[in-house]
């Protein structure tokens, strides 16, 4: 009864989403309670807490209808009361409350639900706290008047881009993914880079990037491309927390790649009030180089240990592949063309990209006879608004915590002290940032972390003088990389299970092949051309150059291999060098870092030059 309760109320999640997006919301507070409800029904008909029985759950999801349709209908009242809530107002709000933390903890554990206590403490108890973080202290009513009431705690900005936006992606993700799109992004990454050196590892490195363009999270990226690529790594010869490694940083850079980036892209382009569109071109240039610098390590590391590629009448024919590879690749074209060309909203491109692969799959069913069909259509729609509910109640439960920053003024307070630890340097500011996002990314999803980090952090950048995109975009990957960051590296540690590898061995791995990561956000901070926005080509073209340079000489330097050849210990110090001083966008920096690269490849050439003469003169017979 539970299953089949679960399958209809997931099924009708996703089609609310599909009608809402197509013709048109409700207001704005009522088109999210009934978002949420969704997904407060769904999380307790699908989990159950240690020690509860069955039944507790279940009354739980009733309660939720019900209180959810009471403030449905009441809403319009709600909203006249304003800030003096009377009791009933008062207790539906601690309800739904407590209802969200509830369910949050039980999706992604107890972090952000146990961040979103204290804050509502801080909020109640804040004429306690010491300076500089003092203030007047707020009631219960006025609490719950923001975080229930108004449109700015839990039914804030966050959930209303998951309802708005976010739902209607996962739903296609779930479709194009349950019809055979993962399977065929493997298909086409190993006929066209299984033969070459290191081939199972680039197929993970390029599989795990077109899946990525779907998922839009990196453990379920692991997950879905992790089960083919990491067996077949470990039967060329990779050891397994190698092989382990590599899916978790190729995953892990799935939220960067365009067209579907995850929640935090979508609050992003929220928050700063672009068009989605224009994040997704910014964040093209970087994800391709995280992708390249990932390409040439695991090509690296493929030619120290000798590792070939798959022998081609192994694989299917490229031909073959790409062929019947059209009905992933069209629904993706099209929602590209609508969020670039056609200029179209979010929600309506992922509705006209859901369009293109009904048709698709109906006209494939025609001619193929096991290609899905519409069982698996109905299955899909179940999945995908079970998908929903996680990050539906991440926002939500990040909605607390922005409520109580807004309410209780904390983010200026935050981002004042922040700069005067930076004691006015951009660079420490930089790096404050980054091992603050990636603590708060070691225990949060990507989207809760960036959403943090966007009110609490973001703004002293912006401040500073960082272009806003290029600051935002800078917490989103440093928050990002904590998935691949000891000692609490997921996707590393759902690698690692795949691959039956020790788990901090293979994170600090992932750690090290993911180090494209870490440095591409300083470079676009420094040389914001490089996100596309008001650049001109010449200044792009530079700053690719110099980046390009930067990382070929950091992977050098870390892997000890480069262009066919061993390095030497001298020439790793010179390449690490010369990189980080080609962070930093002035003359001097630039030519330092540009004579250290040039005076290692020099170093390293008449080594290799010596080398070569010693070893042809030990091949030369006697007397020669």
């Amino acid at each position: 009864m539970t299953a089949r309760a679960i399958a209809v109320v997931g099924a009708l999640y996703a089609l609310f989403h599909l009608y809402a997006a197509w013709f048109g919301r409700m207001p704005a507070f009522q088109f999210r309670l009934v978002h949420l409800t969704f997904a407060l029904v769904l999380v307790f008909l699908m989990t159950q807490a240690v020690g509860v029985r069955r039944r507790v759950d279940q009354t739980l999801a009733v309660a939720c209808t019900a209180v959810g349709v009471w403030t449905f209908m009441q809403f319009v009242e709600l909203f006249e009361r304003g800030a003096s809530p009377d009791a009933i107002d008062i207790a539906m709000g601690v309800f739904v409350t407590l209802v969200v933390l509830e369910g949050t903890r039980r999706v992604i554990g107890p972090t952000l639900p146990v961040l979103a206590i204290l804050f509502v403490l801080y909020a109640y108890f804040g004429n306690r706290v010491p300076d500089p973080f003092t203030h007047r202290g707020h009631d219960v009513p006025r609490i719950v008047n923001t975080l229930f009431i108004s449109t700015e705690g839990i039914f804030g900005l966050a959930l209303g881009v998951s309802a708005s936006v976010v739902a209607i992606f996962v739903v296609f993700a779930a479709l194009l993914e349950r019809t055979g799109g993962g399977k065929m992004f493997i298909d086409l990454a190993v006929s066209l880079f299984g033969t070459v050196r290191g081939g199972p590892a680039k197929v993970a490195v390029v599989a795990s990037g077109l899946f990525g363009t779907v998922s839009g999270a990196a453990v379920a990226n692991v997950v879905g491309t992790g089960t083919f690529t990491i067996p077949l790594m470990k039967r060329t010869g990779f050891s397994p927390h190698f092989a382990g490694a590599v899916e978790a940083a190729a995953s892990t850079g799935g939220q960067l790649m365009p067209p579907i980036m995850g929640t935090a892209a979508f609050i992003m382009a929220e928050i700063l009030g672009i068009p989605y569109s224009t994040v997704c071109i910014a964040a093209a240039i970087p994800a391709l180089l995280y992708y390249a610098a990932l390409f040439v390590q695991v090509d690296s590391e493929s030619a120290l240990r000798g590792i070939a590629g798959v022998p081609r009448e192994q694989l299917l024919p490229r031909l073959d592949t790409l062929i019947r590879a059209w009905f992933v690749l069209l629904p993706l074209a099209v929602l590209v063309v609508a969020l670039t060309a056609g200029g179209l909203s979010e929600a309506i491109s992922a509705v006209y990209a859901i369009g293109a692969l009904l048709a698709v799959l109906a006209v494939r069913r025609l001619f193929v006879a096991d290609s899905a069909g519409w069982r698996t259509v109905v299955e899909a729609f179940v999945e995908g608004g079970k998908g929903i509910v996680t990050i539906a109640l991440t926002c939500a439960c990040a909605g607390i915590v922005i409520g109580m920053v807004m309410l209780t003024g904390l983010g200026h307070e935050l981002s004042s002290m922040l700069i005067a630890l930076a004691g006015g340097n951009l660079s420490m500011l930089l790096l404050i940032t980054a091992i603050a996002s990636l603590i708060l990314g070691m225990g949060l999803p990507t989207s809760a972390c960036y959403i943090l980090l966007a009110i609490l952090v973001a703004p002293a950048l912006v401040e500073f003088g960082v272009r806003p995109l290029a600051a935002h975009m800078f917490i989103f990957y440093v928050g990002l990389m904590a998935n691949v960051t000891p000692p609490v590296a997921l996707a590393a540690y759902a690698g690692a299970g795949i691959a039956n590898a020790d788990p901090f061995r293979t994170g600090w791995v992932a750690f090290r092949l993911s180090m494209g990561g870490f440095i591409v956000p300083f470079f676009f901070v420094f040389r914001p051309q490089l996100l596309l926005v008001n650049a001109t080509w010449p200044e792009v073209v530079t700053s690719l150059a110099v980046i390009t340079v930067a990382l070929l000489a950091i992977i050098g330097a870390i892997t000890g291999y480069l262009i066919a050849g061993r390095l030497g210990r001298m020439t790793r110090v010179l390449l690490g060098v010369g990189a980080i001083a080609l962070i930093y966008p002035t003359w001097v920096t630039d030519l330092l870092g540009f004579g250290l690269v040039a005076a290692a490849c020099v170093i390293e050439g008449v080594m290799r030059a010596r080398r070569r003469k010693a070893q042809a003169a030990l091949a030369q017979p006697p007397g020669a």
